[in-house]
């Protein structure tokens, strides 16, 4: 069967063993899988007695996997968008659904593979809910793994990397060759594990304000910061903050790392406040 959505099915048992051991799904987890396929990842997530939500785009391939997990009430199969899902409610539903394990037992993990024509907005979407995540562990496109990981300075240093990286703690566990799938890509995969850790209480700022400063942050890739932020911030208090972050009037937003960033809008958020 071709691929209708994009999908790039993890057709190898030894690389989706090899998935399945770095999730290390218990019992005790409640776990949403993005993207359920051919049933892949499903059926060893299954067979470790987690709780499972499995999210299927597709509805041919969502039909099949409800038929197949008909007879497990500890596995639930939903033709929809992970996009337009409330995953906050779909995991206290899943908590409350069966009484043998405590609501404050295991772990709450997303894992998937991930299309690559909508990786970041599903990125984004886990980010949207990380006070409710512990852990997403995807299998993505190399090139996004490097993006999502990248430290301040590097060409792959972007607006996703930094809002990525203020809600979790990436890690790159291993790459996937274009053999392992069906059909095969192009480009080599990552499997990359989000430990989530949402760090804006500590940066004393708010998501939706970080989110729409990095979008003026990076609104022009290699262009000045200063230059970037000037039409949104008075310049006196552009000024403050760069002298009071010893901050070149050169500097580009991707040589900030996300705390910095926020360091600065916290500064800039104050001043304006201050002025008359």
């Amino acid at each position: 069967m071709p691929s209708r959505l994009g999908q790039n099915f993890l057709a190898s048992p030894a690389w989706r063993q090899r998935v399945l051991a770095a999730i290390a799904a218990q019992p005790a987890d409640h776990i949403i899988e993005i993207g359920g396929g051919r049933g892949e990842l499903s059926t060893g997530l299954a067979e470790s007695g987690a709780r499972l939500l499995i999210v299927e785009l597709d509805a041919v391939l969502a039909a099949r996997l409800q038929h197949r997990f008909a007879g497990n009430s500890r596995v639930q199969v939903r033709n929809s968008d992970i996009r337009r899902l409330d995953l906050a409610r779909e995991l206290s539903a899943m908590r409350s659904s069966l009484e043998m394990t405590p609501p404050e037992a295991g772990r709450n993990l997303a894992v998937g593979n991930l299309p690559y024509y909508i990786t970041s907005p599903i990125l984004s979407q886990l980010c949207r809910y990380a006070h409710v995540l512990n852990e997403a562990v995807l299998m993505m496109q190399q090139e996004v793994a490097e993006r999502v990981t990248a430290p301040p300075g590097r060409r792959a240093y972007g607006l996703l990397t930094a809002w990525v990286q203020a809600h979790a703690r990436p890690e790159r566990l291993f790459n996937l060759p274009p053999a392992a799938f069906r059909p095969a890509p192009q480009v080599n995969s990552t499997l990359l594990r989000l430990s989530f850790a949402p760090r804006f209480q500590a940066w004393q700022v708010e998501a939706d304000s970080f989110h729409d400063f990095l979008r003026a942050a990076f609104a022009g890739k290699r262009k000045r910061l200063w230059n970037n932020l000037k039409p949104r911030f008075p310049e006196p208090g552009l000024i403050q903050a760069w002298r009071e972050m010893e901050l070149a009037r050169e500097a580009r937003a991707e040589e900030l790392s996300p705390e910095q960033l926020a360091g600065l809008l916290r500064r800039l958020q104050a001043a304006a406040g201050a002025a008359p």
